[in-house]
């Protein structure tokens, strides 16, 4: 086995056992089995049951981070962008919604003061590409001055709230809760609809 191939395999399980039990309740004993791996790669590969768990956010955020900084620098229109970043973001929260969940949960433990900060830390680099987007529009004159903070964390949060407690959402939405805990494609489409609409009613000049 390779070393990427190892290093995947500790990522894809504890991705997988933080999302399901936590990560307080997710041995490294545990994980090293889920992974198919001796305990000790975990140690030489990631230092510590901590330090996987910010190389995992690390690892599942990035993606998102490159393709919005890739997005910034492309000859479009503003709107052009802001509807490519809605598709980006919800097919990437759906894709990796046990990830999302992982950070849903572990944001609100205020007694791991280090996992929250390096999470913060992460989410904001993320939140800093985001913030050029719209704010380059608003310098384009294609955008209103608008509370650009406040507009961000309205989308993360609606984001998040979607993918983080899934079952509630589907009880507002008026439908019945998958039995595997996966967001269907209609609940998909009807949060890429209402985040353009939202983007659109902020943003669109009067």
């Amino acid at each position: 086995m390779s070393t990427t191939e190892a290093r995947e395999k500790i990522l894809n399980a504890a991705e997988e056992l933080f999302a399901e039990d936590g990560f307080d309740n997710t041995s490294v004993r545990r994980l090293a089995s889920k992974a198919k791996v001796n305990v000790a790669m975990i140690s030489y590969y990631f230092g510590s049951k901590e330090k996987l768990f910010e190389t995992l956010i690390e690892d599942r955020t990035s993606f998102l981070r490159q393709k919005i900084q890739a997005l910034n620098l492309e000859e479009i229109s503003s709107w052009q962008k802001v509807n490519m970043m809605v598709e980006f973001f919800v097919d990437r929260f759906f894709e990796k919604h046990l990830m999302h969940r992982i950070l849903h949960r572990e944001m609100g433990m205020s007694h791991r003061s280090k996992l929250t900060e390096a999470i913060s830390i992460t989410l904001a680099k993320n939140a800093n590409e985001l913030r050029q987007l719209i704010n380059d529009g608003i310098k384009k004159n294609e955008f209103r001055k608008i509370d650009v903070e406040m507009m961000m964390a309205s989308f993360i949060g609606t984001l998040w709230q979607v993918i983080g407690s899934y079952n509630l959402t589907c009880r507002v939405l008026g439908m019945k809760p998958e039995k595997t805990g996966i967001p269907t494609d209609e609940v998909k489409l009807r949060l890429k609809t209402h985040l353009k609409e939202l983007f659109k009613s902020h943003l669109e000049k009067k």
